[in-house]
């Protein structure tokens, strides 16, 4: 989604690692420091980001005049997981005019990227030179709210599985309630898998969590902001809450990364309609950060975008990382990028 809100602050992100138990095995995850990206990559407002090679990025943008997508270059230390280098290797685009571009996924087997917009709630083809291949969805949300939909999409390859969901609650759902800056709803939301000609396969109840938040805001988002999937089929779930009031001071971000098993799930029916007895999956917390103001901070981390990177020398899996930092804003909101390491025993 487009953020409206401006932030003439500076903020400090606050995070810590933790761990888990997954069915059998101890997930630990740990986070590593974020890199500004001013001095590698053009300002951008940048939403999503896939990997498509060893060290190659396809990484959409939610406010470019043309449907297309950045390929970036991004060195990883194999050992420690931290970020190196990002190089800018340019804007592949069609000829097609932007379409809020919020999520984008690689598919190895077709060597092609899947463009999720949110101005229409649709999902596009591209070959890796920017250019369409003809494929494309129709509207997979009618009932999202505007501004509300599409922003999250990922590729489970030995599935051959597109997984999207929206960013908050359809009109449909939940009796027409959704998480505003004061009501303290949560959010019901729709995890969807496609397969790759866009037919939907099954569709599973997701419950984001309450807003923290309960006062009035100059600007407010909550949602999901995208998904990723894991090499034995579970999906990493990133829910993002961000409050900014009218005095700006004390403003604050809170990102939360959670761990579902869409497997041990039970579907939706074709006619069912969400409310609070819906069996919603199971999710484990991950990991979290917050962002808030403070004077002598220097990070303002709006964190939209995810993808897995690379597999470190011990074996653990690395995550990627990326903010929207809507345009580098005045000089001040800077675009960050950053890496945790996600590791099992």
């Amino acid at each position: 989604m487009k953020k409206s809100f401006i932030l003439t602050l500076m903020f400090l992100t606050m995070a810590g690692s933790m761990t888990i138990k997954s069915q059998t095995k101890s997930m630990t995850i740990r986070e590593n420091r974020s890199v500004n990206l001013k001095k590698y990559v053009p300002k951008g407002d940048y939403s999503g980001i896939t990997r498509i090679g060893e060290n190659t990025y396809a990484v959409v943008s939610d406010n470019e005049s043309h449907d297309g997508f950045y390929k970036f270059n991004i060195n990883i230390d194999p050992v420690s997981g931290e970020i190196q280098s990002v190089e800018n290797i340019g804007f592949y685009h069609s000829e097609t005019v932007g379409r809020d571009a919020e999520c984008i996924a690689y598919n190895p087997i077709r060597n092609t990227l899947y463009i999720g917009g949110e101005r229409n709630n649709s999902i596009v083809e591209f070959t890796l030179e920017g250019k369409t291949t003809g494929l494309r969805s129709g509207n997979l949300m009618p009932d999202a709210r505007t501004n509300l939909g599409m922003e999250s999409l990922c590729f489970d390859q030995s599935r051959k599985l597109l997984w999207t969901m929206s960013e908050s609650t359809f009109k449909t759902d939940n009796e027409g309630n959704f998480s505003e800056s004061t009501n303290g709803v949560a959010n019901m939301l729709r995890l969807t898998a496609y397969d790759t000609d866009f037919n939907k396969l099954r569709e599973y109840a997701y419950k984001a969590e309450s807003p923290e938040n309960m006062k009035n805001a100059s600007s407010y988002v909550i949602g999901v902001s995208d998904i990723e999937a894991l090499d034995d089929g579970r999906l990493l779930i990133m829910e993002r809450e961000a409050f900014v009031p009218k005095i700006k001071y004390g403003a604050w971000t809170k990102t939360k990364l959670y761990l579902v098993d869409p497997s041990v799930g039970t579907a939706l029916g074709k006619s069912d309609v969400l409310n609070s007895q819906s069996l919603f999956l199971t999710k484990t917390l991950l990991w979290s950060c917050s962002t808030t103001m403070s004077f002598n901070g220097l990070n303002w981390a709006n964190y939209e975008g995810m993808c897995l990177g690379p597999k470190l020398e011990d074996g653990s899996q690395t995550i990627i990382l990326i903010s929207d930092s809507q345009s580098r804003y005045k000089g001040v909101l800077q675009d960050w990028i950053k890496t945790l390491v996600l590791s099992e025993e």
